[in-house]
């Protein structure tokens, strides 16, 4: 199932997208249920992407929390 929305992190936004199956596989994240991540800031600069593996991890303290935001919302 493909998702998609945005979350607010210290007053900044960022838009995301992820394909989620509704069993764990070793092409997802942590060979969870998540294969595919994209999260964007504002300016739609790609700051995270996961695709059966990872192109850009999270990194620093504001991206983190927004995909640790993300994976809580997707993977409920």
């Amino acid at each position: 199932m493909w998702n998609k929305g945005t979350v607010k992190v210290n007053g900044n936004s960022y838009t995301y997208t992820a394909k989620v199956f509704d069993e764990d596989s070793d092409f997802g994240i942590d060979c969870g249920r998540v294969s595919i991540l994209s999260i964007r800031n504002t300016e739609e600069k790609e700051v995270v992407s996961y695709y059966r593996g990872w192109d850009i991890m999270p990194r620093g303290e504001e991206i983190t929390k927004a995909y640790d935001e993300v994976m809580s919302i997707i993977t409920k």
